[in-house]
């Protein structure tokens, strides 16, 4: 801790569910006391997430643990900063033991709006504004994926279908998504059920999420 204690420790997540942004949180008290009295501080961060409501904690006794999850909201503390890569919350708890600093890392999908996908016509205006700027990259995948299932994956992580198109045997799958802070995010997805290679080019005019996303839909497509 801030102050050189030991005996506390936490295991956090950062999640969406249901639209809604959550930290959830595994406190231990490995001290001979029992930890009291916690409050949460999050910095400010490029998406703004912040806590939603005040952290309730049991008291927790020598050796024994609890579990929180604290709704998070976007927009409450923006740093006005890029997005990192990777992702990460800094995030500070205050009990009675000591004032414990620690990062929760997080996948973009987390702050991917539900039911924000681009009309055909929006889409096809971004990308053309957006410009080549980025190669696309290509990715082994352990699934051969036809387009069906791809877009099924992909809207797990609110990343929307828009169009598609044939090449042969490869459909050419045409996706949008939007972060919490208002920022677009393009993308062409190629898929051949008969080919473990997927092909993936992404176009936003935030440069720093276009990695963030290309891996979202690479995880996600490429999951058993």
């Amino acid at each position: 801790g801030q102050t050189g204690k030991t005996g506390f420790g936490v295991m956090a997540c950062l999640i969406r569910e249901g639209g809604q942004i959550k930290l959830g949180m595994t406190f231990s008290n490995s001290s001979q006391v029992m930890l009291t009295g916690f409050a949460i501080q999050v910095n400010k961060n490029p998406f703004g997430i912040g806590p939603a409501q005040v952290l309730t904690v049991p008291d927790i006794p020598a050796g024994s643990s609890a579990e929180a999850s604290l709704p998070m909201t976007a927009g409450l503390l923006p740093s006005g900063t890029q997005p990192t890569n990777p992702l990460f919350l800094q995030v500070a708890i205050k009990n009675s033991l000591d004032v414990f600093y620690f990062n929760v890392p997080f996948d973009v999908p987390v702050v991917l709006r539900e039911g924000a996908a681009l009309g055909r016509d929006e889409f096809k205006e971004f990308w053309t504004k957006v410009g080549d700027s980025r190669p696309s990259i290509s990715v082994s995948c352990p699934v051969r994926l036809n387009a069906d299932h791809a877009k099924a994956r992909l809207a797990y992580d609110n990343i929307h279908f828009v169009a598609q198109r044939q090449e042969g045997a490869t459909t050419v799958l045409y996706v949008s998504c939007s972060t919490v802070n208002q920022c677009t995010v393009a993308a062409e997805v190629f898929v051949n059920p008969n080919d473990s290679n997927i092909k993936v080019g992404v176009r936003t005019e935030t440069a720093s999420l276009a990695p963030l996303v290309e891996a979202a839909v690479t995880k996600r497509l490429g999951a058993r």
